[in-house]
Formats: structure tokens, sequence, C-alpha cells
């Protein structure tokens, strides 16, 4: 008898611990971002808002949006559980450009937290904000001479000459000559 029982009580217990950990297994599953969901993420940042509102909002009907695993990116490292949203402006908007128009956002699958954004606000805010030189482009030259824009403002504006290379960065500021 004291067989039997302990049998039931092993099989009782092995049947709590299956049925308690189908609703882990289902939440865990459940607070994974979809793609969409990622995507309203990254929809949601500052970032995206002043992407699709600059050049007067004429980029808005053109700008291409992805959503991928980081391994399926050339802009991140491989890591599990994120979200890579790639926002691009497309040929559609006929602006010559170098491939860096656009934005990518890094989200994390499980917490729906941006963990990176590239380019940051900043370079929509200002035309002439920068990081380092490569981050600056040469306008075209005009009557006040050459000017220097960032990598974004440079290619919405229609101004880029790809060539020029006089343009560093100083003190967070494209600007013509040398540091």
């Amino acid at each position: 008898m004291k067989a039997r029982w302990h049998n039931l009580i092993s099989y009782i217990l092995a049947m709590a611990l299956v049925i308690a950990a189908v609703p882990v297994a289902a939440q865990t599953a459940e607070t994974r971002l979809t793609r969409k969901e990622a995507l309203v993420v990254a929809e949601s940042t500052e970032e995206a808002e002043l992407l699709y509102t600059m050049y007067d909002g004429r980029l808005k009907n053109c700008i291409e949006k992805e959503v991928v695993k980081p391994c399926e990116s050339d802009w991140v490292t491989c890591i599990e559980n994120a979200w890579v949203v790639q926002f691009t402006v497309g040929e559609i908007c006929g602006i010559e450009q170098d491939g860096r128009l656009g934005l990518t956002i890094l989200i994390d699958a499980l917490t729906g937290r941006v963990l990176s954004k590239f380019p940051e606000a900043d370079y929509f805010r200002g035309t002439r904000y920068c990081m380092d030189d490569s981050d600056c482009i040469c306008g075209r030259p005009t009557n006040q001479g050459r000017q220097c824009f960032n990598f974004i403002s440079a290619q919405v504006e229609g101004v880029s000459d790809f060539q020029c290379r006089a343009c560093r960065c100083v003190q967070s500021e494209c600007t013509v000559g040398t540091k």
C-alpha cells in the first residue's frame, strides 16, 4: 500500500510540475515582441519621428521599413532575443545617397526596451552636428564658398558633394578646414 501511495504522490507531483511549467512557458512566449510590435516601439522613438518629419515631411511616404533578427542584419552584432528595425529612404524619393540615409534601432524582444539607435536624434536636429570627421559631407560650392553638413542633412537637402574631403568635425560641428 505504501508503494502505491508513493507512486501516486510521485505521479501527482510530476503532473503538478508539468501543469505549473505550461503557464510559465506560455508567459515567456507571450512576452516576446513580434516584428510588428518591435516596429511600433521603433516608430515611437524621437529619431523615427524626426526622420518622418524632416524635409518638411516629404520623405514620409518613401521610407521603407524592415524588421529583422540581428543575425540577419549587417548593422549590429548577432545577439539573441532582439529585433533590428531599419528605416531606409527608398529610391522612390529620388535622393542621391551613400547608404547612410536612414535609421537603425535595436530592440530587446523580451522587454521592448530600445538597446541602441543610429544615428541619434542630434543628427536629425542639427544640420551640422557630428561626432567625427566621417559624419561630415561637403555641400556643393555656392557664392558663399563651400559649406559642410552632417551625412543626414547633406543628402536630404541634395547638397552632397561626395568627392570633397574638405569637411572636418570640430567641436561637434561639421566645418570646412582642418582641426
